[in-house]
C-alpha cells in the first residue's frame, strides 16, 4: 500500500488458490496463494488535465543514430488499415509564428505548465509529430504519434510530455535537467501507402512498416546518420523497429512520409 500511494503504482488482484485445490492434496491444512499485478498509475497529461495516452514501444533495439530510437504511441499501431482515410491530405505550412507556437507548447508540456488550445488554425488540423529530446548531444527521449485523429497541437503537447517522462528506455526527466535539454519536433506529412520500394525516396522520406500488430518507423533523419542502402534501411526498420525478420518488409504494408523539423 505504501508503494501504491507514494510511487504512483496500482495493485490488481488476479486470482487466489490454495494447495488444497490440487488433486493430490486435502483441505485440512493448506497454503494459500494470491496473484497480483502491479502497474504504474497513468500520469496526468499537462495539456488537458486528463491521464496521458499510453505509449507502446515499437522496438527495443536501436539503429546507429539517435533519431533511430523512436517509440510510437499505441493509437498508431491500429490506425492504418485504410489508405489515408481520415488523415489530412496536405502537409502543414509552418511559418515562423507557427513554429514558435509549437516550441512553446512542447516546452510548457515538458515543464508541466498548462497548455491552452491555440487560435492558429494550422495547429488545429489533425496531424502527427515526433518529439526528440537530447541532453549534451545524447538522446534523452523520443516518442511520436502519426496523429490521424488528433489536432497537431495536442500531439506535440502529449509527445513532448511522454518523451520527457514516459519513454521506457530512460528514467523520467528531472526538473533540474530542463535547462540542459534540446528539443526537436518532426512534424509529419500524411502517410502515403506505397506498393514498391521504387516509390520510396530514401533520405527524403521516413518509412513506416506495418504487418499485423507489428509496426515500426524510421524518421528520414536516420538516413543522414547511417551508411545503409535503401534495402538495408528497410531491413533494419523491419528487424530492429517492427520486430519482424530482416526481409519482413517485403510482405508488409509500407507507408512513407516527409517531415518538417522545428527546433
Amino acid at each position: 500500500m505504501m508503494a501504491e500511494k507514494e510511487q504512483g503504482m496500482e495493485f490488481h488482484h488476479l486470482a487466489y488458490c490454495n494447495s488444497g485445490d490440487s488433486p493430490y492434496s486435502g483441505h485440512d491444512q493448506v497454503v494459500g496463494y494470491h496473484a497480483f499485478v502491479m502497474t504504474e498509475t497513468e500520469p496526468t497529461n499537462p495539456m488537458t488535465g486528463h491521464q496521458a495516452a499510453g505509449s507502446q514501444t515499437v522496438q527495443k533495439e536501436t539503429a546507429n543514430g539517435d533519431k533511430g530510437q523512436t517509440d510510437v504511441s499505441d493509437e498508431t499501431r491500429s490506425g492504418h488499415d485504410k489508405e489515408n482515410d481520415g488523415r489530412p491530405e496536405e502537409a502543414f505550412v509552418l511559418d515562423d509564428s507557427t513554429r514558435h507556437q509549437l516550441l512553446d507548447i512542447a516546452w510548457k508540456s515538458i515543464r508541466r505548465q498548462k497548455v491552452e488550445e491555440p487560435a492558429n488554425p494550422e495547429l488545429l488540423r489533425n496531424g502527427g509529430a515526433f518529439v526528440t529530446l537530447t541532453e549534451n548531444g545524447r538522446l534523452r527521449g523520443c516518442i511520436g504519434h502519426f496523429g490521424e485523429d488528433v489536432p497537431l497541437w495536442q500531439v506535440v503537447a502529449a509527445m513532448a510530455h511522454d518523451a520527457a517522462y514516459r519513454d521506457p528506455r530512460f528514467r523520467p526527466v528531472e526538473p533540474e535537467e530542463w535547462d540542459r535539454l534540446s528539443l526537436e519536433i518532426s512534424v509529419l506529412s500524411p502517410l502515403k501507402r506505397i506498393h514498391d520500394i521504387s516509390e520510396f525516396h530514401y533520405g527524403q522520406e521516413g518509412i513506416y512498416i506495418k504487418k499485423g500488430w507489428h509496426s515500426g518507423t524510421f524518421l528520414p533523419q536516420v538516413a543522414e546518420e547511417v551508411n545503409w542502402t535503401k534495402e538495408e534501411f528497410l531491413g533494419h526498420c523491419a528487424q530492429d523497429k517492427a520486430g519482424l525478420s530482416w526481409d519482413g518488409w517485403k510482405d508488409a504494408e509500407l507507408y512513407t512520409y516527409r517531415v518538417e523539423i522545428v527546433k
